[in-house]
């Protein structure tokens, strides 16, 4: 496979991450399915963005191919000013399954990447170490998954996504399996963790009340073939506590999110009419 090149548009001040123009359609022996009709969005380096919207929506798709796992139809996606064209290195990602090796420690699943990269294992081990103390889990390294709750393996998914210092992390509804204690749990523990390690993040959602807390920006996708309906700014200040959720503001904000929703699925799908105007 050809690797990543420079795209000759990138410039210094460029985003971190730039789709341009991205569609997605697959082939089968029946017929074409478009799975996004349209999608234009940057990242900025730092940024927390959540990808919106209800199941099917292509969201998750979007991320893979930011990921390299898909690649579009057609139109481009960049990251650091090169073309991402296949898996790389410099990207993290978590996915709703833990996927921890089950025959492996707590501590041994989170070092497993810096395995496969080849790099010297003894020199990461603190770091790792560091990394599961921040989410709580240093009593729990030696412990295997099957002795780990849910919420737990995620917390070592995401230490596992950070070990090697990723650029960006890629979220795909990483706590839709959990509880709604847990889940409300794991957001704070998230946002808390990321305060530490401040890294981009693309979060893939269907939680309205999840991509508000989380988010510095909510990216809406919905329509048939889908499209990206509202990029919103999130009015909260950092660092959030999960009060903040109680508050009229927030209350206004997921109505927001909600209505375009219903909007997407209720009208023809289309495009923001300013694809990389942000609305605060």
């Amino acid at each position: 496979m050809m690797a990543s090149k420079p795209l000759e548009t990138f410039q210094a001040d460029a985003p971190l991450v730039a789709v341009r123009d991205v569609k997605k359609t697959y082939f089968t022996r029946q017929a074409s399915i478009q799975a996004i009709g349209s999608a234009s969005l940057d990242i900025g380096r730092g940024e927390f963005v959540s990808l919106l919207g209800p199941s099917g929506c292509g969201k998750s798709t979007l991320l893979m191919m930011i990921a390299g796992l898909e690649q579009p139809t057609t139109g481009t996606i960049s990251l650091d000013g090169s073309e991402v064209l296949k898996p790389r290195n410099d990207i993290g990602i978590i996915f709703q399954d833990a996927t921890l090796l089950p025959w492996k420690s707590a501590l041994e699943n989170v070092l497993f990447p810096i395995r496969i990269l080849k790099r010297p294992v003894a020199q990461y081990r603190e770091k790792a170490r560091e990394l599961l103390n921040m989410v709580g889990l240093s009593d729990f390294e030696n412990k295997k998954p099957g002795e780990l709750s849910g919420g737990m393996r995620q917390r070592v998914a995401i230490c596992r996504a950070l070990i090697h210092d990723p650029d960006i992390l890629l979220m795909d509804e990483p706590f839709s399996a959990l509880d709604a204690i847990t889940r409300d749990q794991m957001n704070v523990a998230l946002s808390e963790i990321l305060e530490t390690y401040r890294k981009t993040v693309v979060f893939v959602t269907h939680s309205i009340r999840e991509a508000a807390f989380l988010s510095d920006r909510v990216v809406v996708m919905g329509g048939r073939p889908s499209s990206i309906l509202l990029d919103m700014k999130m009015p909260f200040p950092r660092p959030r506590r999960f009060e903040i959720a109680e508050t009229p503001e927030f209350a206004q904000v997921c109505r927001r999110l909600r209505l375009t929703i219903e909007e997407g699925h209720a009208a023809p799908s289309r495009q923001v009419a300013a694809p990389f105007k942000v609305i605060e």
